[in-house]
């Protein structure tokens, strides 16, 4: 407690009609804040009571001593709550509700960020996120309401993770609720981001192999406008050229045999639709294009036949 001394060296402060805020007020100030429970108020006042204290007399030591204290306690209160909201979090998770237990997480990281349980609550929340995401590692389709709240706790994740490996995790999550929600645009936004802030780690396989899958993903059967499925051909080729030894190689080469099936397929039917209306150097030029970019399709062996054709009719007339 402050000595009766204090107090009245407090009260001439007041009457003295001086308008700084002073360490003394700066403590009376915490010391209210304390008892009214605004820990975080009282701290701060706490703080700046330290800071200005000249430290000239014992009135001013003893206020250093009260000052220290009271900033013990606030930090006990604070480890004691912080463990209590972990502990919510948990017993959330024990429910198997998993999305109250994020929640939770998240309050204890804003409400006790200094804390060790707010650093181990960072670790939970990732965690809980990605299940939420693909729960178990199978995106669920069905709930688009879920990728969207799994992507808020990415993102509240993403303002206290912005640098290094854990970072660039979190963009590629939220690329990736993104891609699930079907709002392949934004994926494609966050995969990028990836790619330019963090090429050197694992994540920015991950994000090409994104990108073109989005792209994919938008392509359209022919004789629709194909421009999606040269996109997607060519970063799958990029992602060929950028990662030789990805695990992803042999889905890659499928995927690009695909798109090479309907990209063949498409200038077929421009190539035959140009035959029909007899403008048969158009046709040619799209069959001999099949033969060049698209050698191993099973349009390459039609388009030869119906080059063939086309020689045959010229000579004939």
């Amino acid at each position: 407690m402050l000595k009766k001394s204090l107090l009245i060296g407090y009260f001439f402060l007041l009457l003295s009609g001086v308008s700084e805020t002073s360490h003394v007020d700066h403590f009376v100030r915490g010391k209210a804040y304390f008892y009214r429970g605004r820990i975080v108020d009282a701290k701060q006042e706490f703080r700046k009571a330290q800071r200005l204290n000249p430290g000239y007399d014992k009135i001013d030591e003893q206020l250093a001593a009260e000052i220290a204290e009271y900033l013990k306690k606030i930090e006990e209160k604070k480890r004691y709550a912080a463990g209590l909201q972990k502990r919510v979090a948990q017993d959330y998770e024990a429910e198997g509700n998993f999305i109250s237990a994020a929640k939770a997480y998240q309050k204890l990281i804003e409400q006790y960020p200094d804390t060790k349980e707010a650093t181990q609550a960072l670790d939970e929340l990732y965690r809980i996120a990605t299940y939420i995401l693909e729960e178990g590692g199978r995106p669920r389709l069905f709930t688009e309401s879920n990728f969207y709240i799994a992507r808020g706790f990415f993102q509240f994740l993403l303002k206290r993770l912005p640098f290094g490996e854990r970072a660039a995790s979190v963009k590629h999550k939220i690329g990736l609720s993104y891609f699930y929600d079907g709002n392949f645009s934004e994926a494609i936004s966050y995969y990028n981001k990836v790619i330019k802030n963090y090429p050197q780690t694992r994540y920015a396989e991950k994000a090409l192999f994104g990108i073109a899958t989005s792209y994919l993903n938008q392509s359209t059967t022919p004789p629709r406008d194909q421009t999606m499925t040269e996109y997607a051909l060519k970063e799958f080729k990029n992602f060929q050229q950028l990662f030789p030894d990805s695990p992803l190689q042999k889905e890659v080469g499928e995927k690009i045999a695909i798109l090479k099936e309907q990209l063949a397929k498409h200038f077929y039917k421009i190539g035959t639709f140009y035959k029909e209306q007899g403008d048969f150097t158009a046709a040619k030029i799209y069959y001999k294009s099949i033969l060049r970019d698209f050698p191993k399709t099973t349009w390459a062996a039609i388009s030869t036949e119906r080059l063939n054709e086309l020689i045959s009719e010229i000579t004939t007339h």
